[in-house]
């Protein structure tokens, strides 16, 4: 199962969970609004009824309250934890490309132009796919928890400019061997150009700058402001709440996509090795409510999460 998938189910049961809480404190709230009734119907009880009220209402506003940000903190604690091991996973993939690359290097490069070619696509294309989730996710942020964006955006900046920086430091190995070079080079641009998908930002993988990609961050804080700025005055009654699941729909759409791609290529590069077949040109195609012990996140959604990566290994 994939990462993402493992995602999803994760993200289920955290939902199942939100809703069992809320469904018992409603089931209390119900039981006390009998009582309420009830001390009404007594002689001379509607004051004292009145001030039971008043304290079950305002317990109940802030416990209702306190499930909601309890909710968010979760649901963002996934993400966190699923983003460390996309990124993980993505590191792991990276480090595997550039051994390829490497090892074909040094073994007679000239006679192994194809081997050298396929490493290189192997790598742009992982660094490719880290760009991608790197800017998704942190639209996501932009979307869902501005502030934790400013917090990240450092980081977020580094990142990407360490993918461009290994891009541009792969092609210049290259360049210690002229013929290999002028022969693979054209090839390799034009099949990370290849790579960019329409919704993709213009600077090139190849091309990207600390400078270029500062001002592409930039550009998607300044249409967040204004998106934001177009649903305030649309209507004053859509809430937070209401408008961060479509942001957590986008990015996992992106991510279902990525995820779709990553299986199509390993189903493509198993049987190429079976076939021993080596592409020839390149493809441009206190909740005073709740009496039961709140079960711990950690062991009820993670637990499970984790215990999928176990049966993997």
């Amino acid at each position: 199962m994939s990462e993402h998938a493992n995602f999803k189910q994760a993200e289920q049961r955290l939902e199942n969970l939100h809703r069992l809480r809320m469904s018992k404190v409603m089931r209390d709230w119900e039981e006390l609004e009998q009582k309420y009734q009830e001390m009404k119907k007594r002689s001379g009880g509607e004051i004292e009824a009145e001030e039971f009220k008043r304290g079950v209402t305002s317990r109940f506003q802030k416990t209702i309250k306190n499930l909601e940000e309890e909710g968010l903190a979760e649901k963002r604690q996934l993400l966190a934890v699923h983003q460390n091991r996309v990124l993980s996973h993505l590191n792991e993939r990276k480090k595997e490309a550039m051994e390829c690359f490497t090892s074909a290097l040094a073994e007679q490069p000239e006679q192994n132009d194809n081997k050298i070619r396929k490493c290189v696509e192997k790598l742009m294309r992982i660094l490719h796919k880290d760009r991608h989730h790197t800017l998704a996710h942190y639209r996501h942020l932009l979307k869902s928890n501005p502030p934790q964006s400013q917090l990240e955006r450092d980081y977020t900046l580094q990142r990407l400019t360490q993918i461009s920086s290994t891009a541009r430091t792969a092609l210049k190995m290259l360049e210690r061997f002229p013929a290999l070079n002028s022969k693979l080079r054209p090839l390799i641009e034009d099949y990370v150009l290849s790579l960019q998908g329409r919704d993709d930002p213009t600077a090139s993988l190849l091309s990207a700058t600390r400078e270029s990609e500062s001002a592409l961050l930039g550009k998607y804080e300044e249409m967040m402001i204004v998106a934001r700025g177009d649903v305030a005055m649309v209507t004053t009654t859509t809430t937070t709440e209401e408008v961060t699941p479509s942001s957590s729909s986008s990015v996992n759409e992106e991510e279902e996509n990525q995820e779709e791609e990553d299986e199509e290529e390993k189903t493509d590069e198993e049987e190429k090795e079976k076939k021993n077949i080596i592409p020839a040109v390149v493809n441009n195609n206190n909740n005073n409510f709740i009496h039961d012990q709140i079960i711990s996140v950690r062991r009820e959604v993670f637990g499970s999460h984790s215990n999928n990566d176990k049966k993997k290994k």
